[in-house]
């Protein structure tokens, strides 16, 4: 599993951990059940505290994104969690409102917005139709 910490980003190194690998698992290169690194391995991997890479794994699995068997390790769970329509968009406006906001702070138009998101989403699952 490659993840980069950019620690100019101004985003904490364990969010930065969490947004890394749902995007892995998102674009289909985590498989659900594939075992992750411990949290030692990780940490020393990509150069972070231990603790951080522990926060990291306790975000993701309080959103059904791993999983931790005792004695085995952790993985990438082995199913989707189904939201709620409702609770998909609690969690899916703030990012549409914080792209909303900083494309717009950079001159972009709603359509060239649109027209990224729609290149971005073929370039991420080039192996997955769209709906």
């Amino acid at each position: 599993m490659q993840l980069y910490i950019n620690p100019k980003k101004g985003v904490p190194a364990w969010r930065q951990i969490v947004q890394q690998v749902k995007n892995l698992a998102a674009a289909g290169a985590l498989e659900p059940g594939e075992k992750l690194p411990s949290v030692r391995a990780l940490a020393k991997e990509i150069g972070v505290n231990p603790i951080t890479t522990a926060r990291a794994y306790r975000e993701l699995e309080a959103e059904g994104v791993i999983e931790t068997r005792q004695g085995a390790g952790t993985f990438l769970a082995s199913r989707r969690i189904l939201l709620t329509e409702e609770e998909a968009l609690r969690r899916i406006l703030p990012l549409v409102d914080e792209a909303l906001v900083n494309s717009r702070q950079m001159g972009m138009t709603c359509e060239a917005l649109i027209k990224l998101i729609r290149e971005r989403n073929s370039e991420v699952f080039k192996d997955k139709e769209e709906e």
